[in-house]
């Protein structure tokens, strides 16, 4: 029962930061947009591991495996740093709804990282599922007339869309890293952690990880990778002026943040924890619904039936996809 409580936690608050990050992202830069939540998320999830969890401050660091940092460290620049990035964009361009049924497509995106790097199968069933996700995101690109969340050209617009399909397939591969991160025994991860260092390679062990603390880890390494990025670049290493003059869309960006990737990942990390991962993929992927029926509630959004064609489309998808080898 508490896994279903922990799943749907998760839904609620990825529809919260969807819609929140969406407005943010429409008033400041996507990219500072995803730097900035990933550093408060950082200093949040830091002060909850320390007063709420129990873990001393330097505990926080060392007590994660050099397996246990490659793994999270690029699920974290994959799936949150750039991945979210891409999610950003998208919102800026095509807003939510559009964006979140782009998003149904990261369990496929997942099953094939997993095939190639977790040794996972792939049959027939599990391709026809990913060929009806594939579906309703060509018919989403396809019906793409809406009103757009700012004043964009025909190449803005498509970008938007092509944004949307990236952070889906960043955040899929990001989500098979996490779990090559909880894997006791996964060769490759050894092979990779011995050419870093011989000597610290033979005392790679795993350790038993707190889902916040596995979310502290990521965001941490994708927030460092973007700014020593900028920092080379010397382009927004100087990125807190503008949330500090725009106080309204700052709000936004923290009530994104607090739903975004310190709970919902928290809780979905939880999730995943004490409900088979099919399972919860499947409550997950009926975030297209949640966030059009709080845009129809609360926003008085009109319902589009092309929609909500789409998403019940791709749910369908990810059912087959996550529930490939029951049948």
């Amino acid at each position: 029962m508490i896994g279903f409580i922990y799943a749907f936690a998760t839904l609620a608050c990825w529809t919260l930061a969807v819609r929140n990050f969406a407005v943010a992202s429409a008033i400041f830069k996507p990219s500072l947009v995803n730097k900035f939540r990933l550093l408060l998320a950082c200093i949040v999830l830091y002060i909850i591991l320390i007063t709420i969890i129990g873990i001393s401050p330097k505990e926080v660091f060392t007590n994660i495996s050099i397996n246990q940092y490659i793994w999270f460290g690029l699920s974290g620049i994959i799936g949150l740093a750039i991945g979210d990035f891409f999610a950003f964009s998208a919102f800026a361009i095509i807003g939510p709804t559009k964006t979140s049924l782009l998003s149904t497509f990261a369990p496929a995106a997942a099953l094939i990282g997993g095939v190639f790097f977790l040794n996972e199968s792939l049959n027939y069933i599990g391709l026809i599922g990913i060929g009806i996700t594939l579906l309703a995101v060509i018919y989403t690109v396809v019906h793409k007339k809406q009103t757009l969340t700012i004043e964009a050209k025909s190449q803005l617009i498509s970008f938007g869309y092509i944004a949307g399909i990236m952070a889906a397939l960043t955040q899929g591969l990001g989500l098979v890293f996490t779990k090559m991160g909880f894997s006791n025994d996964y060769i490759y991860s050894r092979k990779l952690a011995h050419w870093i260092s011989e000597n610290i390679a033979s005392q790679i062990h795993h350790t038993q990880v707190h889902p916040v603390h596995v979310t502290f880890i990521r965001i941490l390494v994708g927030f460092c990778v973007i700014y020593i990025i900028d920092l080379f670049r010397q382009k927004d290493f100087k990125f807190i002026s503008p949330f500090i003059e725009n106080k309204k869309g700052t709000v936004y960006l923290c009530i994104g943040t607090l739903f975004g990737p310190v709970l919902g990942v928290s809780f979905s990390i939880s999730t995943i924890s004490h409900l088979q991962v099919s399972i919860a993929q499947t409550i997950f992927s009926m975030l297209p619904i949640t966030v059009m029926l709080y845009g129809s509630v609360f926003k008085k959004e009109p319902a589009i039936t092309k929609n909500w064609i789409a998403a019940l489309v791709a749910i369908l998808g990810v059912i087959v996809i996550v529930w490939r080898d029951s049948f």
